[in-house]
């Protein structure tokens, strides 16, 4: 049974990734996705850390005032950095998040969230949506997936706050957004910090559909060749045909990821512009 009716296309545009293949466009430590569907949705997934999501949006022709949702993945810096230019040039998009998005977030000591002062004026005229749920239906199209909090040992060095005292992040903040293609799913990720293979398991058990593409980063930049070997194998044995792989995947570990899995995977770049669903 489907959550959500099904689309034909997906036009996927990276606005801000680590790289960049031209010298038309600039690249920085962050990500931010553009969206279009068939039937002409608008939705920009991130906002990289600055305003060069914007910058580039405007010399690949793509009018971000007219975006009709923005999804924050989670609320680390090099993906809400460009909040504040996206609300200056964007008056009526909805945002939609996790209210853990606003907690206070470091990383080894450094302060990496949202300043909570940044959405004040958005939430007073009731533009931002806090997601509460498992599956929050976005459009008749598509819907953010909030999957289930786990320990996450890995994650060492990412802490919140709550009343003055650090607690280990275990990025309740994190969402991500599936649509149906009719085929199976497709995974929007931002940085993955809750493990990708029980990202996609959780994701195909609360919609009841295999998840046949994913574009996003992995969070295995630094991993050693034995984790990102096995991560291969098991996507090797998951249901994805395409992987769209790129921020805090890391090179050397892409290339490792390239050269197991082959044609399943490619590299998404600053001003790549590509379609899951074309054959």
């Amino acid at each position: 049974m489907y959550l959500y009716s099904k689309i034909n296309s997906m036009q996927i545009t990276t606005l801000v990734d680590n790289h960049v293949n031209s010298g038309s466009f600039c690249a920085e430590h962050g990500l931010s996705l553009y969206l279009e569907t068939d039937s002409n949705k608008k939705i920009l997934f991130d906002t990289g850390q600055s305003d060069l999501f914007y910058r580039n949006a405007v010399k690949m022709g793509i009018d971000l005032s007219q975006a009709e949702i923005l999804v924050i993945s989670h609320g680390h810096y090099d993906h809400t950095g460009g909040l504040g230019k996206f609300l200056e040039i964007n008056k009526t998009a909805l945002i939609y998040l996790r209210a853990e998005a606003l907690q206070t977030k470091t990383h080894k000591g450094r302060y990496i969230g949202i300043p909570k002062e940044i959405l004040a004026e958005a939430q007073s005229n009731g533009r931002v949506i806090y997601t509460s749920d498992s599956v929050t239906p976005l459009t008749s199209d598509m819907a953010i997936i909030c999957t289930p909090v786990r320990d996450l040992p890995q994650m060492a060095g990412f802490y919140t706050e709550k009343n003055g005292q650090q607690e280990p992040d275990l990025f309740k903040d994190e969402q991500y957004l599936v649509y149906d293609h009719g085929e199976g799913a497709t995974l929007i990720t931002g940085c993955s910090h809750k493990g990708i293979i029980r990202i996609i398991e959780d994701c195909e058990a609360i919609t009841g559909e295999k998840v046949l593409e994913v574009a996003g980063g992995l969070h295995t930049s630094g991993s050693s060749a034995t984790v990102v070997s096995d991560l291969a194998a098991m996507l090797l044995k998951s249901n994805i045909k395409k992987f769209a792989a790129g921020h805090c995947t890391g090179i050397e570990s892409y290339a490792l990821l390239k050269r197991i899995l082959g044609e399943r995977i490619f590299y998404n770049y600053t001003g790549n512009r590509f379609n899951f669903q074309e054959k």
